[in-house]
């Protein structure tokens, strides 16, 4: 994916080099844009998203992957830990893994949801296929197994 990020130097020339004072032009913009790190921040976090979107799999599931590992700190042996502790049978690496990207998504990057709900729903029927895998008492629905996937310590 192409960047287009304005340096910042570049931002601060621009306002400070601007016919109005810098004082008033910053009052005259405040509240109606957001501060540079605001901005980047912001963008950081759609294209992290963005990047955790595209490793999906055509079906909607996750594996594990280093990159996956690098954007969500998801990785193989927490998620089989997680899985071993939660059902104490074999749950395979992509169920896990999924699950585990889907309550990430949810608790990390809740604001950028439009970004990101159509692979959710994707993962979702998914999942949802694997049912006989996962499915315990208290763990009936893809949203229980969420919420569960949520509340495991996360790195």
């Amino acid at each position: 994916a192409e960047e287009l990020a304005v340096p910042t130097a570049s931002v601060q020339h621009a306002v400070t080099s601007a016919a109005m004072p810098p004082m008033r032009s910053s009052n005259k913009h405040q509240g109606a844009t957001l501060d540079s790190s605001t901005v980047a921040s912001t963008a950081s976090q759609m294209e992290k998203v963005a990047e955790i979107v595209r490793l999906a799999r055509f079906d909607g599931s996750y594996t594990p992957s280093q990159r996956l590992q690098q954007l969500t700190g998801i990785n193989e042996h927490d998620s089989l830990a997680w899985g071993k502790k939660q059902w104490n049978a074999p749950v395979s690496l992509p169920v896990l893994t999924t699950v585990r990207v889907l309550a990430h998504l949810s608790g990390e990057y809740d604001g950028q949801r439009a970004t990101w709900r159509l692979v959710s729903q994707k993962a979702e029927k998914w999942l949802n296929t694997q049912q006989p895998e996962w499915k315990v008492v208290g763990v009936a629905t893809v949203d229980e197994l969420v919420m569960a996937a949520a509340s495991w310590p996360r790195p």
